[in-house]
């Protein structure tokens, strides 16, 4: 992957979906490129993940208990948590066992498992989340499983958990109409 991949992904119009099986394989073979690009990413673009944490801890205010990465990669965001927030129970979890894998070693006192954000239900019980982050990976799903996805994390998060989403470009537009309209139609 180049290292402008979210910015690729983030300003295209949006394509046909290829299979949840077919974007495992694909972030698997790339597993150790991508983790060294967002290694530099962190870096060059420390400001935004700054500002990423900050906002998450922001709306987390005073609210203990678990946050948990959905779609994780190899756990940048997470380990930028841990940092500013050490007691706090982490957990992750990525479509992409490889990248799971990854995550696990670079923060080896937190839990992770492969899921789909469309299908937490293995890796969350209801409630369980004070805190939930789905960073630059939203467009991998479709309409139907943005609907999925906002499902599940209203689900797994406490009714006053925090929910960060982050997402660039023309897809950010597409996804925050969805995110609107399933707000509007759940109450919530």
């Amino acid at each position: 992957m180049s290292s402008d991949a979210h910015a690729d992904a983030a300003t295209s119009e949006p394509k046909e979906m290829i299979s949840k099986e077919e974007l495992a394989a694909s972030y698997g073979k790339s597993a150790a490129g991508y983790e060294s690009m967002l290694d530099q990413e962190v870096i060059d673009k420390k400001v935004l993940y700054d500002k990423i944490v900050d906002m998450l801890l922001s709306g987390l205010g005073e609210l203990e208990g678990p946050v948990a990465d959905v779609s994780c990669g190899p756990g940048h965001v997470l380990a930028m948590l841990q940092e500013r927030q050490k007691a706090r129970p982490l957990m992750g979890s990525d479509l992409c066992q490889d990248m799971v894998d990854r995550a696990a070693k670079r923060l080896p006192d937190a839990t992770f498992q492969r899921a789909d954000m469309t299908d937490l239900s293995g890796a969350f019980k209801d409630a369980q989340l004070a805190g939930m982050i789905n960073m630059f990976a939203i467009h991998h799903v479709d309409e139907t499983g943005v609907k999925a996805a906002l499902g599940e994390a209203s689900r797994v998060l406490r009714g006053n958990g925090c929910l960060l989403l982050a997402q660039l470009g023309i897809a950010a537009l597409h996804f925050f109409r969805i995110h609107f309209e399933v707000i509007c139609s759940s109450g919530r």
